[in-house]
């Protein structure tokens, strides 16, 4: 999982990148369901990222965060009906947040099984893996975590 320890780099407001490794599949769009702690993580807002995987113009087809619940539905696509569908890797949205550190040593954005990976030729989700992000707010958490202490830009879905 990727780590984001704010103990390096403290901050009132993060922004992490949604990025996706497509591994030479050629996607359409993607469906982004996530969910968070609504008491640690505020104001969370979801945008498309610059130098988007999708293009300059990617269509937002959903934008939904549910601060109460701590739930983000976020659906974007090409941008054209005479698109060709994109490969490689790239980033795909850029969530921001405020945390309440004081609450909890650390917390975590999943993702929900409802998150999908489309093709114009399949009508079945390409998702292969995704992998959460970790975020760690004191150094006793940092200290007995299992993964590498750095500060990733990018909350990767592969």
């Amino acid at each position: 999982p990727a780590l984001l320890n704010t103990l390096e780099n403290p901050q009132s407001e993060y922004t992490v990148d949604v990025t996706v490794n497509t591994n030479g599949q050629a996607i359409s769009g993607i469906q982004l369901e996530l969910s968070y702690d609504p008491a640690i993580l505020s104001n969370v807002t979801v945008a498309p990222s610059e130098n988007n995987l999708f293009g300059p113009n990617p269509a937002v087809l959903i934008n939904s965060v549910d601060q109460d619940l701590g739930r983000i539905s976020y659906a974007i696509a090409l941008g054209g009906l005479n698109d060709d569908e994109v490969t490689g890797n790239g980033n795909i949205a850029s969530i921001t947040f405020n945390a309440n550190t004081a609450l909890a040593q650390s917390t975590q954005i999943s993702i929900l099984p409802k998150t999908t990976v489309r093709s114009l030729r399949s009508t079945n989700s390409l998702l292969q893996s995704a992998l959460p992000l970790n975020i760690i707010f004191s150094t006793s958490s940092a200290q007995t975590g299992a993964s590498p202490t750095f500060i990733p830009q990018n909350l990767p879905l592969q």
